[in-house]
C-alpha cells in the first residue's frame, strides 16, 4: 500500500510541477504544489476512501522542487525550525515571508480595478477571478463593487447587452 501511494505521489508531482522554484513567482509555485497534491489525493481516494494528504507529503511536493538558491535558504531555515518539514502551513508562511511579494494584494487590486476585456470573455473572466483571489481576504470588495468593476471592464457591446438583459 505504501509503495502504491509513493508511486502515485511521484506521478502526481511529475504531472503538476513544471519547473523548480527559484525564489521567483511564489504564487505560481504554491498553486502548482496544491494542484499536485489534489492530483495525488484523487488517485489515493481510488484506493482509500476519504484519504487526507498528510502535511508531510505536501511539504515533500514543495521541497523536492526547490531550486539551488531556495535549497540553501531552506537548509539554514530548517535547522532553526525543524517542524517545517512536516507542517505545510508553516512552510507556506516561511516561503511567503522570504519570497512572497509584500505588495501582491495591493498590486492585484490596482490591476483588477484597471482590468479591461481585450480578447475573449473567458480570458477576461479568468483574469478577473484570479486577481480577485490574490487580494487580501479581508480587503475583498463587496459583491456590488465586484459587479460594477466587472461590467466596467467588459467591451461596450457586451456591457450594453448585459444591461439590456
Amino acid at each position: 500500500m505504501v509503495k502504491i501511494l509513493s508511486d502515485m505521489q511521484s506521478k502526481a508531482q511529475e504531472g503538476a510541477m513544471k519547473t523548480q522554484f527559484d525564489g521567483k513567482n511564489l504564487h505560481l509555485f504554491l498553486t502548482q504544489v496544491n494542484f499536485a497534491v489534489k492530483l495525488y489525493q484523487r488517485k489515493a481516494e481510488e484506493i482509500i476512501d476519504d484519504y487526507a494528504v498528510p502535511d508531510s507529503v505536501k511539504c515533500e511536493f514543495a521541497y523536492q522542487n526547490f531550486g539551488r538558491e531556495v535549497i540553501k535558504w531552506f537548509t539554514v531555515m530548517q535547522n532553526s525550525k525543524p517542524e517545517v518539514l512536516d507542517d505545510w502551513h508553516l512552510l507556506e508562511k516561511e516561503l511567503n515571508d522570504r519570497y512572497g511579494d509584500p505588495n501582491r494584494a495591493y498590486n492585484a487590486y490596482v490591476e483588477w480595478v484597471e482590468l479591461e476585456m481585450i480578447s475573449t470573455l473567458d480570458k477576461y473572466e479568468n483574469k478577473f477571478d484570479t486577481l480577485l483571489s490574490e487580494m487580501a481576504a479581508g480587503d475583498t470588495p463587496s459583491k456590488t463593487v465586484q459587479v460594477m468593476h466587472y461590467m466596467k471592464g467588459l467591451r461596450a457591446e457586451l456591457s450594453t447587452a448585459v444591461m439590456d438583459y
